[in-house]
């Protein structure tokens, strides 16, 4: 979870207290012919000053067969609050602006395969309907309990 801090819990925006950058990137079943790419750069600091970080972060999802893609650009702020001398509580929000989109023209429905001939029919009964990409407005919470040697977290979203 060291690799995607942000993606994993907003409340962990700059917890490391200091400034850091990260790229990630994940292919996913690459002897198929059609694979899942995801690619993630993400930046946050920590203000000792205001006992806060902030950060953007940027994710991108990309499933070949029906080109199913997801992108989203977040910008996320948390607070820390020092319970104790070893004891902080991290809370932590994201808003995000998520684009969608997907070619549906690669389905195959039941009533197109063939078992008897092992063939598929191009036609079918089903209603394909027109995806028009679109896009929304996420927001997530995020929470961490942490001492030096503890950590326990939880995060939400709800997508608008």
């Amino acid at each position: 979870f060291y690799a995607a801090p942000l993606y994993l819990n907003p409340a962990l925006t700059g917890s490391t207290e200091l400034s850091r950058v990260g790229l990630n990137y994940r292919k996913q079943w690459p002897g198929l012919d059609h694979d899942f790419n995801a690619y993630s750069a993400y930046f946050d600091h920590y203000s000792f000053d205001l006992k806060s970080g902030v950060g953007l972060a940027v994710n991108s999802f990309q499933e070949t067969n029906m080109k199913v893609n997801t992108t989203d650009v977040s910008a996320f702020y948390s607070y820390n609050l020092q319970l104790a001398e070893s004891w902080n509580f991290r809370m932590g929000t994201q808003v995000s602006l998520v684009r969608r989109s997907a070619d549906l023209d690669n389905l195959i429905f039941g009533d197109q395969v063939d078992l008897f001939n092992r063939s598929i029919n191009s036609g079918t009964i089903d209603n394909v309907p027109d995806f028009d990409p679109y896009s929304y407005f996420d927001i997530g919470f995020g929470a961490l309990l942490n001492n030096e040697n503890f950590w326990l977290g939880s995060s939400f979203h709800h997508v608008n």
